[in-house]
């Protein structure tokens, strides 16, 4: 079989987008070598990406030949790429972020596009006009032409049900698998290099994602605040100025001076040794389509508080303890319960190892590849 991948955000995003896109083909590589795989991305610039290519040299990379593409890269996706798909026969095309390009259901090719979240519809106040416009129309388009919607969460898929009609039989749920990396147990040696170079603590509460307003890391800082405890706070991850200023500003007003640590620049690989080194892993994201660090923290064996009626109930399962979002004092009383407790957090670190298994690398590449040749074989 020959399947074909918009793989832009593995070879330009090491973040989450980038991070389902590079598991998901990690994993198809590993247990189904016999397929031909191809890559579509703009040019590879950065030397992260150029390194992630060589480790797998039997993937086809296709970029842009044509100057025009080369540099406008936006074009060439939009306007040239079903031609350039077409040329390889592929037999599926597969979206890896929400898009497809135009045209394609032209081709005599079956399509699948993964939906991640609808989170400017679910919380558009978080977007400009323009932007939620934007990405209603491509998200709506490849939906409407896709043979297969993939939902990476049942919450993704009832929004997609709820805001956009789309029937439910078209929709298949497939969890996002997360990196091996996350099943190695770090040797103390390997712990300590990492501690010592980032300077963490002895205890500590973990956030590992994004630094963005649905997130809420603002009241992940007040529920700390009001919990009281002992452990330091270390947060792990990027976002604009603009909200890192006013994350800083709270911090101060809260006095809480060097009790809140940030870390920037964490590669993946160096995460295992962070989350085995925390006490507890904190995630009380107002939305998520996923949440993949949940997952990533059950697998390193720390408990988790994260949030109650959204997507997290179904990554964090029996791992987790959940809270009101919207309500710092549940969250900072989650938190204390889990701190404090040493038999909750033996179960809930018994459980969540357990709960893990569900998103393996091999049972999403096995749930994939069965998707893949039911739409081959129609």
């Amino acid at each position: 079989m020959k399947i074909g991948f918009d793989a832009k955000r593995a070879f330009c995003n090491f973040r989450g987008l980038g991070n389902y896109s590079r598991t998901l083909l990690e994993g198809l590589a590993k247990y189904y070598p016999d397929n031909g795989y191809f890559l579509y991305s703009p040019p590879i610039r950065t030397l992260s990406g150029k390194a992630w290519r060589t480790q797998f040299p039997k993937f086809n990379v296709v970029t842009p030949r044509m100057l025009i593409g080369k540099i406008f890269h936006g074009i060439w996706r939009s306007i040239y790429l079903s031609d350039v798909v077409k040329k390889d026969s592929l037999n599926i095309y597969h979206g890896l972020s929400h898009e497809l390009p135009p045209y394609i259901n032209e081709l005599n090719i079956k399509t699948v596009v993964t939906i991640h979240d609808l989170l400017f519809e679910r919380l558009p106040d978080y977007f400009s006009a323009i932007d939620r416009r934007v990405y209603r129309r491509k998200c709506s388009y490849s939906c409407q032409v896709a043979n297969k919607i993939i939902a990476v969460s049942n919450q993704t898929k009832k929004d997609l049900v709820e805001f956009w009609n789309i029937p439910e039989e078209k929709v298949r749920v497939i969890y996002q698998s997360y990196s091996s990396c996350f099943d190695n147990v770090c040797t103390d040696q390997e712990k300590n290099e990492i501690k010592v170079r980032l300077q963490l603590p002895n205890d500590f509460i973990l956030y590992v994602g994004a630094l963005t307003a649905n997130k809420n890391l603002i009241g992940l800082i007040k529920a700390y605040a009001l919990a009281g405890v002992k452990e330091k706070l270390v947060i792990v991850g990027r976002g604009s100025r603009v909200y890192k200023a006013e994350l800083s500003n709270l911090i101060d007003e809260l006095n809480l001076g060097s009790k809140v640590i940030f870390l920037h620049g964490v590669e993946t690989k160096e995460l295992p040794a962070i989350y085995q080194q925390a006490t507890c892993f904190a995630f009380p994201s107002f939305y998520e389509g996923f949440g993949i660090p949940v997952i990533e923290a059950l697998a390193s064996g720390i408990p988790v508080v994260t949030s109650k009626d959204t997507s997290m109930e179904e990554a964090g399962g029996g791992g987790a303890v959940y809270a009101d979002p919207y309500s710092c004092e549940d969250i900072a009383e989650k938190l204390k319960n889990v701190l404090n407790n040493s038999l909750l957090r033996d179960e809930l670190i018994k459980k969540g190892k357990e709960h893990a298994k569900l998103f393996s690398p091999e049972r999403t590449a096995r749930e994939l590849m069965a998707l893949y040749e039911e739409l081959v074989s129609s």
